[in-house]
């Protein structure tokens, strides 16, 4: 007994340590931790409670145990054992023993809103309630997310914990969308269902498929055969860049395109439906149609042969005749099938972009606006959506068209979906109008991720934050417009996207983003939370191994500089990230140095960049020169005179080196590098030439964006080649200049659909800014 006693001085320390530092948590218990804390999109509310369970092995369904109960059942526990391999049972018809289960309770009256959804976790397991189907489904996508992937649960040996918690969740918009344009390039059916995988474990409800336009028609319609047999082909270009040719069909050379038959259509419809999500079809008119008047020309104003083409932009193209019967007998039999096909409340009918000048020329047009009493070819586009609307009306569907349908005045009951920015969506809401807001300018996902002039300062997910940073109700809208907002969807426009890799590197992680902005509420948004989260949620976006775009590193680009040597320092995304370089030419892998804190680079260095995930899946790798200059000497001018000298041409030209050829029609000075305004709308070409004057000894670099092609020469040194056909995208180069008067030339052209030239500079002593007219000489 005197040894026993002796003894506890020795054991008391361990007793003390064991009531201050409880046993440190498993790796499995972190785990369930981390993911509890990483939920995309953010649920309402989320209230931990102590501890873990062992997720159940077995799924219970009660008291509602009707069909499509069951179904989600056999849902979970398929996903379960495909993507988790984890093995679920399910008992539909027996009571519930009070073991631990996964309990599904569908109900009147169990939770408010369609969509709504209670998930536990305690004692007695995982039980979701819901008043729907719908809100048992968008609390299955919740469960998943907190199920570690297979990946990050391979010392568990099968054991899964949860941490307990109650998630009480609903969506802040009823309209939660994501578009696709299968015209531009056509999607197989099964990527369509991966699409709709990828929206549905976001809890996003609204599948905007984008079926028909001037580059392909996409979806068969049995009374008109040559949509699908004539409209859905063309030249095959895609070995070339999206350009704006037209490239009629030759018989005996390759033809691209695609349709979908009626049975595609129910399949992917039914398969959408299973995952709560409303397919809306678009089918464009007036405008955008050229793939049906290809088949049909005799429903244009001219009448005149047409074809498809893979890159003409509208103004180019024909719209259906509004003067014309037979367009809306053609319309009103397409609408119908698609009414058939679609059980969407809303059929979406394009309205945008429409070419109104053959209305303006054709007699059948200028007739029907004098029956009608119509002032202007916007009245006749109106009067065209009205009578469309009432055909959709009369089949039980809502009409719902970009805010171009605005014009001319808004059909009595239709939906605006507002896409050059937010005034379409104010304007419908103001006039009683449902809207779903699309801004081009951040929910066009079909925007580059990123762009390496945005790269030089920000880190690689500027776009992201850009989407994320969006909120879809106008400040200026009252609470009773605000209620008009039905919500948000981002689109993806595919002129540029060829196949299902790219669309999903397009969407992804933008797309995570969008659902948290249209589901989660506004003061809940905390932009650098979303960032540490999204590090974890990559991992379930490899459930359905997708291609997902990882932020580059930022902060640094190509760069001269004086000296010796200078110091490079690069952007590390928020997260879980590893920065990797090389300096060896050779691009960086997992072995690779990693980004600690800026270096020392010198002359005729090249850095390669990359960004880590653990799994070892990587960002693009991004490339960097560095190289030290000399000063260039300043010119002697004994005879300046002030501003720059312009030469204008004209005539037919598609690169720089047309030049040539083209006939020179003035020459003049400026005293800014812009456009001149007396100029024609295409075809054109400007050469500025002379001499720009620097203030100081030092390093300056140039900005330049185009629309279309440009080239800058700067002390007889070519510092931008922008040539081409394309839209305005910033390109720069730098220069070390002595003060004074240094050679300049820029050539500049505009093919046609919109025109533009910005031009900036930064100098030793002044940051980017226009060039002043103190600088321009000849």
């Amino acid at each position: 007994m005197q040894r026993l006693y002796s003894s506890i001085p020795c054991l008391l320390p361990f007793f003390l340590l064991t009531i201050l530092f409880p046993a440190c948590k498993s790796p499995e218990k972190k785990m369930a931790d981390q993911l509890s804390a990483s939920l995309i999109p953010l649920p309402i509310k989320q209230s931990p409670g102590k501890g873990y369970i062992a997720l159940p092995s077995l799924i219970h369904i009660s008291p509602d145990t009707s069909s499509e109960m069951v179904r989600l059942g056999q849902y979970l526990a398929q996903t379960m054992s495909e993507k988790y391999h984890l093995q679920l049972r399910i008992e539909d018809n027996k009571p519930d023993s009070g073991n631990s289960s996964i309990r599904l309770i569908s109900g009147p009256g169990k939770i408010n809103g369609k969509e709504g959804y209670i998930l536990t976790i305690d004692e007695q397991g995982v039980t979701i309630v819901a008043g729907t189907c719908n809100g048992i489904f968008y609390g299955i996508q919740t469960l998943f997310q907190l199920i570690p992937v297979p990946q990050m649960n391979i010392r568990n040996h099968g054991t899964v914990w949860l941490k307990k918690m109650v998630i009480e969740d609903y969506p802040r918009f009823p309209w939660r969308g994501m578009h696709l344009d299968v015209s531009r390039h056509f999607f197989p059916k099964e990527f369509i269902k991966k699409y709709i995988d990828i929206l549905a474990m976001h809890k996003m409800n609204v599948f905007h498929w984008h079926l028909t336009d001037d580059q392909g028609w996409r979806i068969e319609i049995k009374k008109y055969p040559k949509l699908t047999e004539v409209g859905a082909w063309r030249e095959d270009t895609r070995d070339r860049p999206w350009d704006y040719g037209q490239h009629p069909v030759v018989p005996g050379k390759p033809v691209y395109g695609g349709f979908y038959t009626q049975d595609d259509i129910r399949d992917i419809v039914q398969y959408a439906r299973e995952r709560y999500i409303t397919v809306v079809p678009e089918i464009e008119m007036p405008g955008h149609s050229w793939a049906a008047l290809y088949a049909y020309p005799n429903l244009s104003c001219s009448g005149k042969p047409f074809f498809v083409a893979p890159g003409v932009p509208f103004e180019f193209t024909d719209p259906y005749c509004a003067g014309n019967d037979q367009t809306f007998r053609f319309l009103e039999d397409v609408l119908s099938e698609v009414s058939e096909l679609f059980p969407s409340p809303y059929i979406h009918i394009g309205g945008d972009e429409c070419k109104k000048t053959p209305w303006e020329k054709c007699t059948k047009c200028r007739l029907r606006m004098q029956t009608e009493n119509l002032k202007s070819v916007e009245e006749l586009q109106s009067y065209f959506i009205r009578r469309i609307e009432k055909i959709l009306v009369a089949r039980g569907k809502k009409l719902i068209g970009w805010d171009e349908i605005l014009e001319g005045g808004l059909a009595p009951e239709a939906t605006v979906m507002s896409w050059r920015g937010e005034e379409g969506g104010i304007l419908a809401a103001r006039q009683g109008h449902d809207a779903v807001m699309t801004p081009a300018d951040v929910l066009y996902l079909s925007r580059p991720q990123d762009t390496e002039s945005q790269l030089v300062n920000e880190d690689g997910f500027y776009a992201l934050r850009e989407v994320y940073a969006y909120d879809p109700v106008p400040a200026v809208l009252s609470k009773e417009e605000a209620g008009h907002i039905l919500g948000a969807q981002g689109c993806l426009w595919t002129e540029e996207t060829q196949t299902p890799e790219e669309a999903e590197y397009k969407i992804l992680p933008r797309l995570c983003a969008l659902s948290e902005i249209t589901w989660s509420p506004k003061e809940n948004k905390n932009y650098q939370q979303f960032l540490k989260r999204l590090f974890y949620h990559y991992n379930r976006l490899d459930l359905l191994h997708l291609n997902y775009y990882i932020p580059v590193a930022g902060g640094f680009s190509n760069m001269a500089f004086l000296g010796s040597s200078t110091t490079v320092s690069v952007k590390v995304p928020i997260g879980g990230y590893s920065v990797r370089y090389t300096m060896n030419g050779n691009d960086p892998d997992t072995t690779s140095a990693r980004y600690v804190h800026p270096f020392q680079v010198y002359s005729n260095d090249t850095l390669r960049v990359a960004v880590f995930l653990p799994s070892g899946r990587h960002s693009r790798v991004r490339t960097a020169v560095f190289k030290s200059l000399a000063l260039k000497p300043s010119a002697v001018i004994n005879d300046a005179k002030p501003g720059i000298l312009v030469t204008a041409y004209t005539g037919d030209i598609s690169t720089l080196d047309s030049f040539a050829t083209m006939k020179q029609t003035s020459l003049f000075t400026m005293d800014s590098i812009a456009i001149p305004g007396n100029l024609p709308k295409d075809t054109f070409g400007l050469l500025f030439e002379g001499f720009i004057k620097v203030p100081a000894d030092g390093l300056y670099k140039f900005f330049m964006a185009s629309d279309d092609g440009s080239r800058l020469w700067v002390a007889d040194t070519l510092l931008i080649d922008a040539d081409g056909i394309h839209g305005p995208s910033e390109e720069s180069g730098t220069i070390a200049l002595q003060k004074g008067f240094h050679s300049f030339r820029l050539r500049y052209f505009e093919r046609f659909y919109g025109e533009g030239l910005m031009f900036q500079m930064q100098g030793p002593e002044a940051g980017k800014q226009k060039l002043t007219k103190e600088m321009l000489w000849h």
